[in-house]
């Protein structure tokens, strides 16, 4: 049986402030725990499932951090509207160098704030083969569970940083550096661009000038409809798309 402190320790790890101050996070479903138990680059900390998940898996031996729980204590430890049969506590990665963009095409992504939005950015950055996102401080953690759960397992699959991405672009003079804005030159009249920088801003606000002027060009998705704006994973699959089929 699990503790209050257990519980109560696992439940804040849904908090910003305490998953950081622990380095960890979760992941909850069969499918994305299935994908994190089968690679190398998160480390995981504990897992608790239930006999269910336990009926589906072959065990040579059941290591010291899984436990067993019941299906009314996975109700108590779930974020999910409907209980997981597995959950797991994992750690942070250890931050890695910042990418070269001479190398590859980096995204970039300014103070993005809503969890779903980056989930799915995530996904469809991992879909296009894009390896490595880099983010202002003031975007919301990939950590977060929301994001987690709407990466649906991508965010196992490449990199996040978090620095200054008006220093990140300064630092690769002569590197097409592409911002994505609504008064850009249509994104289809630009060459498509394997290697370089991909900036997209905030959902409301999108990106200041001061960054756009550091960029080499401008670019837009040209408007038909009447909708007053586009949604920034929406946008971002569109032009990953272009720069990367």
């Amino acid at each position: 049986m699990l503790s209050k402190n257990n519980i109560k320790f696992v439940q804040g790890l849904c908090q910003k402030k305490t998953s950081a101050l622990h380095q960890l996070f979760i992941i909850e479903g069969d499918k994305i725990i299935s994908e994190l138990l089968s690679q190398n680059s998160y480390k995981l900390h504990t897992l608790y499932y239930t006999a269910t998940w336990a009926a589906t898996q072959i065990f040579t031996h059941i290591p010291n951090n899984y436990i067993q729980i019941s299906e009314g204590e996975m109700v108590q430890l779930t974020n999910m509207q409907s209980a997981p049969n597995v959950l797991a506590v994992v750690h942070y990665n250890a931050p890695t160098a910042l990418p070269n963009a001479n190398d590859e095409l980096i995204l970039c992504l300014y103070n993005l704030q809503d969890p779903g939005n980056l989930g799915s950015i995530i996904r469809t950055a991992n879909w296009f083969g894009i390896k490595h996102i880099v983010c202002t401080s003031n975007t919301v953690n990939a950590y977060n569970f929301k994001v987690v759960q709407a990466s649906m397992g991508s965010i196992l699959r490449l990199t996040v940083h978090y620095t200054s991405v008006d220093k990140y672009i300064l630092s690769h003079a002569g590197v097409p550096i592409y911002a994505a804005t609504l008064q850009g030159v249509n994104y289809t009249t630009v060459p498509k661009c394997k290697k370089g920088i991909l900036v997209i801003g905030n959902e409301g606000n999108g990106l200041p000038i001061e960054l756009i002027t550091n960029c080499t060009e401008q670019i837009s998705i040209p408007k038909i409809g009447n909708a007053e704006s586009l949604n920034a994973s929406v946008a971002t699959g569109i032009l990953l798309a272009h720069f990367c089929s």
